[in-house]
Order: C-alpha cells, then sequence, then structure tokens
C-alpha cells in the first residue's frame, strides 16, 4: 500500500497477528500513536481497500471465479493483503460479520498453501530417504 509506504507508517509491522485454523487475534499495543493519527481520516480509502478484498473473496467463495484456479496464481498474494486488511479492520473495530467472506477464504487458502508445504517436505524427505542405503554389520557371535 502505497500511502502506507510514502508516509513511513509501520502499522502492519508493528501489529502483531496469532492465528489459529479458525480465528486470528490482533495486537496493537505497538502501534506508534503518530501513525494512528496519520491514518485516522483516511477511511474512504481503507474502505475502498476492504471492499475490494471482500469482493474478491465474495467471487471464490460464491464459485463466480474459479477458486482453484486462482488459488495458483493468487493466493500468496491474498494471505498477505487479507492479514492486511485483518489490522485496518481491527484498528477500525469492524464487525468480524462484516468480512466473513475474507476470512473464510483465508483460513481455507492458509490451509491449502500449509499443506502444500507439507506436501513439498514430505516428498523431499522421500527422496532423500530413497538415497539413504541402510547397512548393517552381521555379529559372528550370531
Amino acid at each position: 500500500m502505497i500511502f502506507f509506504e510514502e508516509n513511513n507508517i509501520t502499522i502492519f509491522n508493528d501489529a502483531k497477528l496469532t492465528e489459529t485454523k479458525s480465528s486470528i487475534k490482533i495486537d496493537l499495543s505497538n502501534v506508534k500513536n503518530t501513525d494512528l493519527k496519520s491514518i485516522s481520516n483516511r477511511e474512504a480509502l481503507f474502505s475502498q481497500y476492504i471492499n475490494g478484498i471482500e469482493s474478491y473473496a465474495l467471487f471464490m467463495i460464491s464459485g463466480v471465479a474459479d477458486e482453484k484456479l486462482a488459488f495458483h496464481s493468487t493466493s500468496k498474494a491474498y494471505l498477505k493483503e487479507a492479514q492486511r486488511a485483518f489490522v485496518l479492520l481491527a484498528l477500525a473495530n469492524v464487525d468480524n460479520e462484516d468480512v466473513d467472506n475474507v476470512k473464510h477464504l483465508y483460513f481455507m487458502w492458509n490451509e491449502k498453501q500449509t499443506a502444500k508445504k507439507l506436501k513439498f517436505k514430505k516428498d523431499e524427505i522421500s527422496r532423500e530417504l530413497s538415497e539413504c542405503e541402510e547397512r548393517s554389520i552381521q555379529s559372528i557371535c550370531t
């Protein structure tokens, strides 16, 4: 988000996100007051941003867009942008029900990304194991 970079606003770095499989908590205690003042009159900009990400999520969740295809090309960017949206929503005290589609797609794609990474690690370990030669020395006493 160019506005934040141009104004040296570090809210997204200062906010701490803690997530489980189905919830996300945002700790804003490290967010600087000067940053909060800088963004206090930008509601329209943030509203457009949130509406855009909500629309994107709605297209995926409703089946209007091809979610499987979109996952492969946009999931990493979407996850990052959704995290930013969660921070902005926490700052604005927005009701969670207003962004159900964003959360639903976020948790679904986050789990898919985790599974994708784990599968890659599993395949890597399997390759390494297949290259290992197990040898043993037979005891002469048995």
